[in-house]
């Protein structure tokens, strides 16, 4: 009997284990992205020039609707909710990934001639990302930190494209001074692996995200401060300023201010490397 009991214990660990490994890696996603440096000056003291930080292409996947798993643990009493809500995502499979079909986003930063805050839908500026001369791009967005900043950031997406896209050109339309800027994005995929329950999740992200957004890098910065990884942090001290590089005080100085200090600080160092 009892034999008999540990052979079916062993058999539902195998099963778990092959179970938990294959959601695993439906869960590994990759992202090939290109770092760009590419500027178009537009005329007005509106807004100075678009600056295209980056594209990425990722897989596109197929929707589907909430897993009966999430369903099932949203049905839980609220002290449970974050006990068994990490396992029911893992175990919820996303979506399946289409055949030759990508998600494609170029993302930059526009740098403004006034101190107004910026939004494509009310002044006359398009954007879009077009291929072989058609337009791909089905959705555009800017994100404004502080009303006075003086650079937004934006995103171009293109929902269904080839992963093998070679043609790539982004266009920017002033209908106030009827000008079209452009301007060709050559693809140099650099393969960025992660998955979101694996070890090392958030540091990949900011690398993803670091490139083309400053607060993320220097957010990720402090964090590492407030955890006493100050060898970590001198990795973002440029070389003349690192053997000053005050970690501990540093260190010390974050854990004690609040959350929304910290990102004031933030804001200001954005402020003054604009």
């Amino acid at each position: 009997m009892v034999k008999r009991m540990l052979r079916v214990l062993m058999g539902f660990c195998i099963c778990l284990f092959i179970v938990t490994f294959f959601c695993y890696i439906q869960h590994t996603d990759c992202t090939y992205r290109t770092k760009l440096n590419k500027k178009l000056e537009l005329p007005g003291d509106y807004a100075s020039y678009f600056e295209i930080r980056e594209m990425t292409l990722d897989n596109k996947r197929a929707k589907k609707g909430q897993p009966w798993l999430i369903k099932m643990v949203e049905q839980l009493p609220p002290q449970y909710y974050d006990v068994f809500m990490p396992a029911a995502a893992f175990y919820a499979l996303p979506g399946e990934r289409i055949p030759g079909k990508g998600v494609l986003t170029v993302r930059g930063i526009i740098v403004k001639g006034t101190g107004d805050a910026l939004d494509l839908r009310s002044h006359s500026y398009q954007i879009g990302v077009y291929c072989n001369g058609v337009k791909i791009s089905n959705s555009t967005s800017t994100t404004v930190r502080e009303e006075d900043d003086a650079a937004s950031f934006f995103f171009v997406r293109a929902d269904e494209v080839p992963l093998d896209i070679k043609e790539i050109q982004f266009r920017v339309l002033d209908q106030d001074h009827n000008v079209l800027r452009k301007v060709d994005l050559a693809p140099d995929w650099e393969a960025i692996r992660y998955n979101y329950f694996a070890a090392g999740y958030r540091e990949t992200i900011q690398r993803l995200k670091g490139y083309f957004d400053p607060t993320e890098t220097a957010t990720h910065f402090m964090f590492l401060c407030r955890d006493n990884k100050y060898g970590e942090a001198e990795e973002f001290i440029l070389p003349k300023y690192a053997k000053t590089f005050p970690g501990k005080t540093c260190g010390t100085f974050i854990q004690r201010i609040s959350s929304s200090v910290c990102f004031t600080i933030v804001g200001l160092i954005i402020k003054s490397s604009i």
